[in-house]
């Protein structure tokens, strides 16, 4: 995953931002060290009483390769329960990722096929998760579409959005079990 993206997303889509957040969204490679810092900053803002050493090292700039072992410093610093992966706390911050991501694509793609194109990209992202693949452009459909490629791309868009309100349900309710992960690479950290 080459893009990175602010931790904003979570304030633009109504979602809690924590410690674990930030740290499934870095597993996911989906954070920068700047990134990771601005939250270390709201973090502070929003809690004045704390005094951190290790989160302090964040706001003042930290390197790329610093930011994982920072990262445990905080959490146990913090008495926080930290994110291991596949855990129930991972799993629904990942479920919250792939929204957010999903959402900020929905709201600044205006054209179907370009957002077919990347939502495919945050399918591949997330290791190709089994309940993305009936919108997924590329994948055999159960569903014969005889109308078109226009028609068809329509009505993959209607799919997405109606997973997208799905997504929000699950995540609402807590749900912290993965879909099922069809790929999944010996470096991939999904």
């Amino acid at each position: 995953m080459e893009t990175k993206y602010s931790i904003q997303i979570f304030k633009n889509n109504g979602l809690n931002c924590s410690w674990a957040t930030v740290q499934v969204g870095w597993d996911l490679k989906c954070l920068d060290a700047d990134e990771v810092g601005k939250f270390a900053i709201d973090f502070l803002e929003t809690h004045p009483n704390v005094i951190n050493e290790w989160i302090s090292e964040f706001i003042f700039g930290v390197k790329d390769y610093e930011v994982e072992e920072l990262l445990k410093r905080v959490f146990k610093s913090l008495k926080l329960e930290f994110p291991m992966k596949k855990s129930s706390l991972w799993n629904q911050e990942w479920r919250k990722w792939r929204y957010c991501m999903i959402s900020e694509t929905i709201k600044n793609v205006s054209d179907v096929q370009d957002l077919l194109i990347k939502i495919d990209g945050i399918y591949v992202d997330f290791g190709y998760p089994e309940d993305m693949i009936s919108f997924i452009y590329y994948m055999p459909s159960d569903e014969v579409n005889n109308e078109g490629h226009e028609k068809s791309c329509a009505h993959l868009a209607i799919k997405i959005n109606n997973f997208f309100k799905e997504e929000r349900e699950r995540i609402d309710k807590g749900c912290d079990i993965l879909p099922r992960i069809m790929y999944i690479d010996e470096d991939d950290n999904v």
